[in-house]
This record gives C-alpha cells, structure tokens and sequence, in this order.
C-alpha cells in the first residue's frame, strides 16, 4: 500500500545499466541522500534510477556551495585523493585480522567515500553555466568538478560495482564471520547491518527471500521506502508502462559538442555491465579496429572505463544525461560531436544502423 503523498509517477528515469546491485550499497546511498526525492529499481541485474522534481536544481546549488568556498573546496579535492590508499589499507587489515573494528572502520570509509560522490554527483544545463560564469571564483572551481567527479566515479566503480569489488570483497568475509550467506548480507539494510555489528542480530531468511530479484528504495521528503516481491514487480510495470512514449524520427537530445557538419555513420550499441567492464570495453575496442567508416557509439550513459573507445568514434550520442555528465564533458576534452539526452536511442537504434547526427540541431536520424 503506497503512502498517500508518495506516488512514483512522478518520479523520471534518469539512468539505468546492468551489473550486480546490491540493495544494501543502494539502501546506503538513498540513507545519504533522502533529502532528495530520489528512487532506485531493481528488476534481476538491471538497474533503473529515477529521479524527482528539483533533484537536479538541489544538486548543482550543493555543487555551487561547495566553489564558493576555496578553502572548503581544497579540503575536499585533498580528501579525495586519500581514500584510495585508505580503503586498501583498512581492507587488507581487515582480511588479515578479521576484527569488527577493523570492518567498522572501513565500513564507514565505504559510506564517507560515497558522502563525497553525492556531493559532486550533478548536472547542469547550458543556461547553468551561464549563470555560475558570471562569479569568476566559483566558476573556476566549477570548472575542475568534471574532471574529479570522472575519476571519482572510476574509483566508485572499483570499490562497489565491479565484479570482485573492494565492498563485496569485505561483506563476504563479514558474512563468512556471522555465519551468513554471503548472497544474503547484500540484502540487508543499512540499520541492520548496525545491529549485525553491534548487536549480532541476524535478518530472518524469510525476509531476505522477499528481497531477491527485485526491488524499489525509495528516498522522499527525508524517508526510505521499500517495495519487495510482486509489489515492487507490479510497481516497477505500472510505472515503465505509464513512462513509456514513442519516439519520432529524428530523435532529439542536448548537444554537448558541436560540429559544423552533420556527420553520418554506422551504429555501435554499448549496453553497459558494471560486472565485468573491463572486458566489455576490450571486445568492443576490437570490434571497432576492424570498421571502416565512421562510427557513432549509441550507449545509455559512458564511464571513465569507456576511455580507450572514444578517440576511434565520428560522434556520440547517450540516451540519458545533460551537459555535465561523463559522455558531454569527454566529448568536449576530446572535441568529439556529441548529443546527450537523446530519449529512445537504444531503444530505437541497433547495431550497424546508418544515422545522421546533427548536432547543431541535436538531433540524430536513422537513415536505413
């Protein structure tokens, strides 16, 4: 039964990808961020990522706070560049010693790392920037944002989503010493993961078993909400049907990178698996060595991992994103064509299709 004031209608998907999500990292970070009306599904190894109005207007003006003060700022930027050694450090003193304190305190490391995450996590729009120009002192910290978050978000990868993850590495060993499931303390919540810690209480299998395949955590006006099961499936179906459009031809998007020309090429669909990026990445380099011609990468949304791919591309084109997401500010960096936002471009688009990107207009056409 749904809260009378929270309806998940009025929640947009934002961003969605494949990979092995775990409902205690997502149950994480909607803790640390419902003050923002912000919604998490999961439906098998999918992930779909809504958000609710003015998360994005919250976002930038926390991201804008965080420039204006340079002093502020540079204790940020500097704490960024310890947590790699310290997560290393602390997991390896974790395997070696096994202790609850050594899990706690890289535990909160895991949950400070991601603090920081959320707090350069946004995006903005062409008028945005305008805007945030005309004060030259937060402009120029503005501007290091898209650099750092990019890195940032390559390390968040490595730490929680990959597969092997520093996060799953150090949970399983937590599991092994309560003599739990491994699969199983994935699916905790956040406060029962304190009282694992500090009470040794252990969630009811029956429970857990209601939270395998699929489920919503919802974040809304300062409370988390849960969806389980055949409600959560039910939820998740009503709310994609509702959402769903058709699209038109050309499809249209926000250009990050301009070209003077509209540029024709074939097609390459990166469906993105945080699990084993890596080698996704690898097989889709070698795919496109072999091409001729121009090629257009049609994804959902790029990662810093995607790095080696972008100097064979003609243009990019995401499904998802604005001006300051990782595709728009790699596009700018490497001066390559780029619309982003383009609704229904995976949906509608496939591999080997002849496409016009037009990005003066931001538009992008299927020829054949």
């Amino acid at each position: 039964m749904l809260e009378d004031n929270l309806d998940l209608s009025r929640f947009k998907l934002n961003y969605e990808a494949s990979g092995e999500f775990s409902f205690l990292l997502l149950d994480i970070f909607r803790n640390i961020t419902k003050d923002l009306d912000l919604m998490s599904i999961v439906s098998g190894k999918k992930l779909y990522h809504y958000i609710g109005e003015n998360v994005l207007e919250k976002t930038l003006n926390k991201a804008i706070e965080l420039c204006s003060d340079d002093s502020k700022f540079n204790k940020f930027v500097k704490s960024l560049n310890e947590f790699e050694k310290n997560i290393i450090y602390l997991l390896k003193k974790f395997e070696s010693d096994k202790s609850l304190d050594s899990f706690k305190e890289l535990y909160n490391t895991f949950k400070q790392l991601t603090e920081s995450f959320v707090l350069i996590d946004f995006d903005a729009t062409s008028d945005d920037e305008n805007k945030i120009k005309e004060n030259l002192n937060i402009y120029s910290n503005y501007r290091k944002i898209g650099p750092i978050k990019n890195n940032l978000r390559k390390f968040i990868n490595e730490v929680f989503l990959i597969r092997g993850s520093y996060f799953n590495k150090s949970l399983t060993i937590l599991a092994e010493k309560f003599e739990i499931k491994p699969e199983n303390i994935f699916l905790y919540k956040e406060d029962e993961l304190d009282i694992l810690l500090n009470e040794g209480l252990k969630v009811s299998e029956k429970e857990i078993d209601k939270r395998k395949d699929s489920f919503i955590i919802v974040g809304f006006s300062n409370k988390i909400y849960y969806f389980f099961g055949d409600n959560a499936k039910k939820e998740t179906e009503r709310i994609r049907k509702e959402q769903s459009s058709g699209y038109g031809n050309p499809l249209k998007g926000n250009t990050s990178y301009q070209s003077k020309e509209k540029i024709k090429g074939e097609v390459f669909i990166f469906k993105l698996n945080f699990c084993n990026i890596r080698e996704q990445v690898k097989n889709f380099t070698d795919k496109l060595e072999n091409h001729k011609g121009n090629a257009i990468l049609v994804a959902d949304v790029t990662t810093p991992e995607m790095t080696p791919i972008f100097n064979k591309l003609a243009a990019i084109v995401t499904t998802y994103g604005g001006i300051n997401t990782h595709a728009a500010i790699i596009s700018r960096e490497l001066k390559i064509p780029c619309v982003v936002g383009v609704k229904g471009a995976t949906d509608i688009l496939k591999d080997g299709d002849l496409i016009e990107v037009d990005t003066e207009n931001g538009l992008v056409k299927l020829i054949k």
